[in-house]
């Protein structure tokens, strides 16, 4: 089966991925195929370090093993939302354990991929959760914009209510 094209999918400026994952049999599949997508894919081990990161440079996703979330009790998800809160976060979970997986969803994550899965899945919802976040944030700069400017229409029709 040939892999789809991503061609036509809108390119985002300079969009950085930080994978955090042990030596998951994935890991290097997805960072292959982000780069041929044009995404800039990092690989990290903890969320602290991602974080860190993200303090630096954020990035556009997360993508998060769930298999490191089952080990530490999901308290990576709920770190890394509190650390980024506006950087969408995947999340790997075993296809067979539906349980983590609604778990991941309810604690934040803003999709949840079924393992096993082909790298390109990893890239569209990836792309998805990138574009949904800076659609948000244009709205949110739109809504600011918007608010200003009915604040000076108010001043400006008290001004004139006064002349």
């Amino acid at each position: 089966m040939a892999s789809p094209s991503f061609r036509h999918l809108p390119d985002l400026a300079a969009p950085r991925v930080i994978v955090i994952a042990d030596d998951s049999p994935w890991t290097g599949d997805v960072h292959r195929a982000m780069r041929r997508a044009g995404f800039e894919s990092r690989s990290l081990h903890s969320p602290e370090a991602a974080a860190l990161a993200a303090g630096h440079r954020a990035p556009a996703v997360f993508l998060l093993d769930a298999d490191l979330i089952a080990e530490q009790g999901l308290r990576w998800l709920e770190a890394l939302r509190l650390a980024a809160p506006d950087t969408p976060v995947v999340v790997v979970a075993p296809g067979d354990d539906p349980d983590l997986r609604l778990k991941t969803l309810m604690l934040g994550a803003d999709d949840c991929i079924a393992a096993p899965f082909a790298a390109q899945e990893a890239v569209v919802r990836v792309r998805r959760a990138a574009e949904r976040r800076d659609h948000l944030r244009r709205l949110a700069a739109e809504n600011r914009e918007h608010r200003t400017r009915a604040r000076d229409l108010r001043s400006d029709l008290d001004e004139l209510r006064g002349s």
